[in-house]
């Protein structure tokens, strides 16, 4: 088969019907942005460890990057993801803690596959099971420490330890938060996770 290639930006693209054999594409509208801070918006169609093929937006132009180009990648919100939100917002924890389970394997590396993972977390927390919770939530804070909700799961994380019995490490972790620099609200989440946990220890 024929192949006519061109170069935009000074990147490789390939034009035509070409039928790449790869992996099962990304359904909707996907985002590629480089560190020299060009944006690319398609369908992302492979991704490998080294390198990403993207179907360039109102186009047949197929780009190739390699990770080392790359800044950020954001996809479209998954189908199993969705899916998953539906089941949590119905009180279906179980089938969602599934669903969001495979998100994290299906796309390891992406934002989506950190939302889950803290979905997981509160999911196991409205079961009552707590080592799952605890396990989730220790996962999240070690992959992904600058992130924004980190005050607000280290706040589920001492519930968590709170409801293990674990009395001297819920009540560490609550303090270390009140010394840190956080929102009134959180402050009072915390004071009041003190005052569960003084309860539960009868003081």
């Amino acid at each position: 088969m024929l192949i006519k290639q061109m170069n935009i930006l000074g990147f490789g693209v390939i034009i035509t019907g070409l039928n790449l054999c790869l992996a099962a594409p990304v359904q909707g509208m996907d985002k590629i942005i480089l560190k020299n801070k060009n944006v690319f918006e398609g369908r992302i169609i492979s991704r490998q460890t080294d390198k990403i093929v993207i179907e360039l937006k109102d186009s047949q132009a197929v780009l190739t990057f390699s990770s080392a180009e790359i800044a950020r990648v954001f996809l479209e919100k998954p189908a199993g993801f969705a899916s998953a939100e539906g089941y949590f917002k119905n009180n279906n924890y179980p089938k969602a803690i599934e669903l969001f389970t495979k998100t994290i394997k299906e796309y390891s590396g992406y934002d989506w596959a950190q939302k889950s993972l803290a979905y997981v977390a509160r999911a196991n927390m409205k079961l009552k099971k707590w080592a799952l919770a605890e396990k989730a939530l220790r996962d999240y804070l070690k992959k992904y420490p600058g992130a924004k909700d980190t005050v607000e799961l280290n706040i589920s994380l001492a519930m968590t330890l709170t409801e293990q019995g674990r009395f001297d490490k819920a009540a560490a972790l609550y303090n270390g938060i009140l010394k840190m620099k956080v929102k009134e609200a959180f402050q009072a989440q915390v004071q009041h996770g003190l005052g569960e946990l003084y309860l539960s220890k009868e003081e």
